[in-house]
């Protein structure tokens, strides 16, 4: 009897973890624009961040926007990290509102992007980088993040964000971005410190 009740709590506190809202994971985009930088089809940026000591599922990606020439070919996708540089592609966000909303869009506008079909597992204290890109346009046609100077971020404890971001020129080499890293916020389920017990 003690057993079966004690399955059932156990049942229930797995369901309360399972199903707990998403939070906000690691974020910078309260600080201040310090310039704007481009993307376009065969240019993407990169920017790094790094998972606390607990796993977590990541569910959106928020990122700030200045005029974006070709709104409805935007990509962000997840990527793995080798030595310090993107590897490979994990999966992709998509818009999270109509495709009319994304532009034109005026300066300094966040823009959310959910993970599709699903949200994205990432291990505890390992890096990974979020790919911003696009389809179709060319310099004449640039899409703009903003960044910030200010490397400072807020969110779930141990998470941060890389002090830089990667750019590149039609397939280069990623090149740094020192002292600059892109404005964004990533949201999703940080894994309770108590996940691991259930398990047992």
């Amino acid at each position: 009897m003690k057993y079966t009740i004690l399955k059932v709590l156990l049942l229930a506190l797995t369901f309360q973890v399972t199903n707990l809202p998403a939070a906000t994971l690691v974020t910078n985009l309260t600080n201040l624009m310090s310039e704007e930088t481009q993307f376009w089809e065969g240019s993407p940026l990169y920017q790094s961040f790094t998972v606390g000591t607990s796993a977590a599922t990541i569910d959106a990606v928020t990122l700030s926007t200045g005029f974006i020439a070709n709104p409805t070919g935007m990509r962000v996708a997840l990527f793995s990290d080798f030595s310090g540089t993107p590897y490979r592609s994990i999966g992709t966000f998509t818009f999270a509102g109509p495709p009319a909303a994304l532009g034109p869009t005026p300066w300094n506008t966040p823009l959310e992007f959910t993970a599709s079909p699903g949200s994205f597992n990432v291990n505890a204290n390992t890096t990974y980088w979020i790919q911003v890109t696009a389809t179709g346009g060319g310099i004449g046609d640039a899409n703009y993040l903003s960044i910030t100077s200010d490397q400072s971020e807020t969110g779930t404890p141990g998470w941060s964000l890389g002090n830089s971001h990667l750019y590149t020129y039609y397939g280069s080499s990623p090149s740094v971005y020192a002292g600059n890293p892109l404005r964004m916020e990533i949201s999703g389920v940080p894994e309770p410190s108590s996940a691991s017990m259930l398990i047992l």
